[in-house]
């Protein structure tokens, strides 16, 4: 859908604020009440160790695992959560506090990001033209809908680096010159520090900015943008700088090292969008749509949107093509193409596109992706996964590619799985009744406000 009217821009009121917060809020209860959240993912595992050793022995390198590969955001942004468990657990002499800690945080850091996750992409639809009931909506189909609620109950990292990408886009890629805000390549920065892979994504940031404002004639705001961009590039040099010194004694070695790029690329392509056990047209059937409308909206737009849906598609397209060749593209045990994750909110504002007059086909789709977490949530696919192989007789892969051992076939647990199955329909349906009612009526009050005004 093309926003011609330019007038549409823009737009964050105080009664915009008011309904992101209450989405975050009641996104926030429904991942409580859904529950079952958990840290039992080899990623999380290490993180959460760096996150104990920095709390208790002052060093980033952890006593079980020496120094881990991955990134230094999330452990330090883990570290209030942690702390605060930890301290219970010392209060109430718990044999092992640290344990107290991984609850405590597996319970809170990834459903408050979420929140924060919701909050940020209602103002982001806001600000390209969406109206309050269509944005709204598209925070909770991006929540309850897409590959963000099976993940808002692990601590994988993904969801960081969405969220971070996130901002750094909303504040970088605006329909109006005056809404641009600098601080949109420190998120960009702390997304490299949560994952050195999209380092370069601030650095195209940092180059495209300048000559584009240089091409519009702005030769002050080009001097901002270079200013700002390379003060985002400083910070992330030092801040992985300063954690490589402390894990390996050397600024310049990374964790990813041996890591290979060995994955035909057309295995990968299949493997991340159509295969049985990771394909994206099964595990998120809204995002591999908006996709498609993301497509159809660049090579038909000539406004700001197509700006950003090109901006969103080649962030896409340029990871599916990195993660395709990467010789762990499965992304280990896990639910669906979990690389994908941190670009799923990008892509998902082009669905909104079928609101205004395929809303048949837009609640079809968005219940499909519903229907896909829900199924995830009912079954014990984790178990089975470890079970059949953890000790490494079959090869993973075959749970990607073949469907006698994918995961979502497996795992169904009797009664218990039907529990969790009504479970997870009531607190969707009642969660999702009070978003229509506080949203309604915070809908009426802005307009009876902005008409008095």
């Amino acid at each position: 859908m093309c926003l011609s009217d330019a007038t549409m821009w823009g737009l964050m009121t105080r009664t915009d604020r008011r309904i992101g917060r209450a989405l975050a809020l009641l996104a926030f209860l429904a991942l409580a009440a859904l529950g079952h959240h958990t840290w039992g993912t080899v990623d999380a595992i290490q993180r959460l160790a760096v996150t104990n050793a920095v709390l208790t022995r002052g060093s980033v390198v952890t006593p079980e695992y020496g120094p881990v590969k991955y990134g230094p955001l999330q452990p330090f942004l883990m570290l209030p959560t942690y702390a605060l468990g930890y301290g219970i657990g010392e209060l109430a002499r718990a044999p092992e506090p640290g344990r107290v800690g991984y609850r405590v945080t597996a319970f809170l850091f990834t459903p408050v990001l979420v929140s924060l996750l919701v909050y940020l992409w209602y103002g982001f639809a806001r600000r390209w033209g969406q109206d309050r009931a269509s944005a709204a909506v598209g925070a909770w189909t991006l929540l309850w809908c897409t590959l963000v609620l099976p993940y808002s109950r692990l601590l994988f990292s993904e969801l960081l680096s969405a969220t971070m990408l996130l901002a750094g886009v909303a504040y970088l890629c605006v329909p109006r010159d005056e809404d641009r805000r600098p601080v949109g390549f420190f998120f960009l920065a702390l997304a490299s520090l949560n994952y050195v892979v999209f380092v370069p994504v601030l650095l195209v940031a940092c180059a495209a900015l300048p000559l584009y404002e240089l091409g519009r004639a702005r030769p002050g705001e080009a001097r901002r943008a270079i200013i700002s961009g390379a003060a985002a590039i400083l910070f992330a040099l030092v801040g992985w700088g300063a954690y490589n010194v402390a894990r390996y004694g050397t600024p310049l070695r990374f964790g990813y090292a041996g890591e290979s790029f060995s994955t035909p690329l057309l295995e990968g392509l299949y493997g991340l969008l159509a295969s049985p056990g990771r394909g994206l047209l099964y595990y998120s059937l809204p995002t591999a749509a908006a996709v498609v409308l993301a497509v159809r909206g660049v090579a038909t737009c000539r406004d700001p949107a197509g700006v950003r849906d090109a901006s969103a598609l080649l962030l896409f397209g340029s990871y599916l093509l990195l993660y395709a060749r990467w010789g762990s593209f499965e992304g280990g045990w896990c639910w669906g193409p979990r690389f994908l994750i941190p670009f799923i909110p990008l892509v998902h504002v082009a669905l909104l596109a079928l609101l205004p007059r395929l809303r048949v086909a837009f609640y079809s789709v968005c219940a499909a992706g519903l229907l896909a977490n829900a199924w995830e949530y009912s079954i014990e696919w984790g178990p089975y996964e470890k079970a059949m192989f953890g000790s490494g007789v079959i090869d993973y892969r075959r749970s990607v590619f073949e469907l006698e051992y994918v995961s979502a076939l497996h795992g169904f647990a009797g009664s218990t799985s039907i529990e969790r199955l009504l479970q997870f329909a009531g607190i969707a349906f009642l969660s999702s009744f009070l978003v229509a009612r506080v949203v309604r009526r915070h809908i009426a009050a802005g307009e009876s406000g902005e008409a008095t005004g």
